[in-house]
């Protein structure tokens, strides 16, 4: 990461005294925006400008304004061209991935592909369409009350087309995705001779998850989980009782006039041990119970600070 800005040799006056503070004019070298005739600019003193142009993304033969198309104007707003190498005063084409900070708006072009983005859910290959982007080493997008990422057609306009007359079809898709890739990546491998074998890969770009249908879920799997250790504490109880009954047993009874007790068979000692365990554990059980309605209460109760679901962003 730089720790300076680079300097040229105007930025100081002969005394040697910097110029520029409080904002007023810095001599500085910089690279200047190549035109063709069909190009209109604004340009600030320090390297930024507006050109109002037709589609175009590097060289003049580029873009769908080099291929000659029709309804293709574009508009290029940008700060630092050819911010990336040393400034020098020359003449320079756009350069998406060279110039430090940029606003593009077209009517006809290809943005993913001007701007070297990941294809995400995209499918097929990336039609001549309306686009804008954004770039910069870091983008903010700032709002008092309220943000919305949407898609699809206004609410009031069901007829709305596209930017080229087209139809709108489906509620469209939005992707975020960090690291600009959306393939897949190796989750399980296996190494032979020094190289890993990938036996198993998995999508890097997921759909998310609706909070409301997964507290559902949760919710659900809860009370399967709480139905079952019921239906087991229950099992144990009338096991113990069972095996409890089964250890006192006696038989009444006489050895010819004389009335005698039978005492428990000698097996029925070998399950006692059993039994004091399995009485011990019914607390432990208890408490699991207990677990499960606090789990429910921390996670799934909105009123809860560890409430699972965002309070303040949503999804479709």
């Amino acid at each position: 990461m730089p720790t300076k800005q680079r300097q040229t040799p105007q930025e100081q006056t002969i005394s040697g005294t910097p110029t520029g503070f409080n904002n007023n004019f810095i001599a500085e070298e910089f690279s200047k925006p190549r035109l063709t005739n069909s190009q209109t600019l604004l340009q600030g003193k320090n390297n930024s400008y507006i050109r109002f142009q037709r589609d175009q993304d590097a060289s003049r033969a580029s873009g769908a304004g080099g291929r000659g198309f029709t309804q293709a104007g574009a508009v290029d707003i940008v700060a630092g061209l050819n911010s990336a190498n040393d400034s020098v005063n020359d003449e320079r084409d756009p350069n998406f991935f060279n110039d430090a900070s940029r606003i593009y708006l077209t009517q006809k072009g290809k943005i993913n592909q001007y701007f070297g983005v990941a294809k995400g859910s995209s499918i097929g290959r990336e039609r001549w369409s309306a686009g804008i982007a954004i770039k910069s080493d870091n983008v903010n997008i700032i709002g008092r009350n309220h943000i919305k990422l949407v898609t699809s057609r206004a609410r009031i306009n069901s007829k709305e087309k596209n930017a080229q007359g087209g139809l709108l079809d489906g509620s469209g898709k939005i992707d975020l995705i960090a690291g600009n890739f959306s393939g897949k990546e190796t989750v399980e491998s296996f190494e032979i001779f020094g190289f890993k074998i990938p036996i198993r890969k998995k999508k890097v770009l997921q759909p998310i998850p609706k909070g409301e249908n997964l507290k559902d879920l949760l919710n659900e799997i809860l009370n399967k989980l709480s139905d079952i250790q019921g239906f087991t504490l229950d099992n144990r109880r009338a096991i113990l009782e069972v095996a409890t009954n089964y250890t006192t047993h006696v038989h009444p009874g006489f050895a010819g006039n004389i009335p005698v007790v039978t005492t428990p068979t000698p097996m029925a000692l070998v399950v006692l041990p059993t039994i004091t365990r399995e009485f011990a554990k019914i607390p432990e059980q208890v408490i699991g119970s207990v677990n499960i309605a606090n789990l429910r209460e921390n996670y799934l109760n909105p009123n809860f600070p560890e409430f699972i679901n965002s309070k303040n962003v949503s999804t479709t």
